[in-house]
């Protein structure tokens, strides 16, 4: 009997499809879309109305990460830079690879989250 019914519950979690969305460590959904920002950077800041128009827009979420106080975002920001651009606001899609460097017009960010 308790071998059935291991059976049934492995052949049947085998029929659902696997969850491949990535995870954070807190359990929401990790965003492919980048902007490495600095807090007192005011292009970055200028950026801000953009983004939240492309959010609601294309029903994406843009992951925001401050590196001027945050050493190991800063690490990240110098990984996917390799020498690019140097600086903030950085945009990076994991996606597609594309990036963007510096402040840009609403039409560059959508082709650069929507790109494949």
């Amino acid at each position: 009997m308790l071998l059935e019914v291991l059976s049934n519950f492995l052949f049947s979690s085998l029929k659902k499809p696997l969850n491949t969305e990535k995870m954070s460590l807190y359990g929401e959904k990790m965003s492919d879309l980048l902007m490495f920002y600095g807090t007192e950077c005011t292009h970055c800041h200028e950026m801000d109305p953009l983004l939240q128009k492309l959010e609601k827009e294309l029903h994406v979420q843009i992951e925001r990460v401050e590196v001027w106080h945050n050493d190991q975002n800063m690490a990240k920001l110098q990984m996917l830079d390799n020498g690019k651009c140097g600086g903030v606001p950085f945009f990076y899609n994991k996606n597609n690879k594309r990036w963007i460097c510096g402040s840009t017009s609403y039409d560059k960010l959508k082709e650069w989250a929507t790109a494949k």
